[in-house]
């Protein structure tokens, strides 16, 4: 895969979303949702840009003084049923030890059931949260069916 140039492997992932969202509704929803989204905060970040830089002051000062940090944009059963195990890895190994443990938190992650350690590391914790998505999607699938 590594040998083939990019755009070709690009043009081969666009080939299959297009082909998936040609047969699956929900699927071509849920990739115009994101696509969306995405457009939204690149949008954002341009209004920032373009704003005066006694503005910009005012914006970064309000900025700081809250958590920035987006729980509920780390939901590990939407994560995990939108990205698959890989790429919700990929987004857990860009968020902090100490967010990790926020979310386990808010969406009420037994630690010391899905880790052996009482202080995990950021590994056992990103592992932690991925078996607890997992667990509960293979569960509500054979519930449903």
């Amino acid at each position: 895969m590594k040998d083939k140039p990019a755009h070709e492997i690009l043009e081969k992932l666009f080939q299959t979303i297009v082909k998936e969202a040609e047969t699956n509704e929900k699927f071509a929803n849920e990739m115009l949702e994101a696509f969306s989204e995405n457009l939204a905060k690149t949008n954002e970040v341009a209004d920032r840009q373009e704003q005066p830089a006694s503005a910009k002051k005012q914006t970064k000062s309000k900025e700081a003084t809250k958590d920035s940090f987006d729980i509920k944009a780390h939901n590990p059963i939407i994560l995990y049923r939108k990205m698959g195990e890989d790429l919700m890895r990929v987004k857990l190994n860009k968020v902090s030890a100490a967010n990790l443990k926020k979310i386990s938190k808010h969406y009420q992650l037994k630690l010391t059931h899905l880790t052996k350690s009482k202080s995990p590391t950021k590994p056992d914790l990103i592992n932690a949260i991925i078996t607890f998505a997992k667990n509960y999607d293979a569960q509500r699938k054979g519930a449903a069916g």
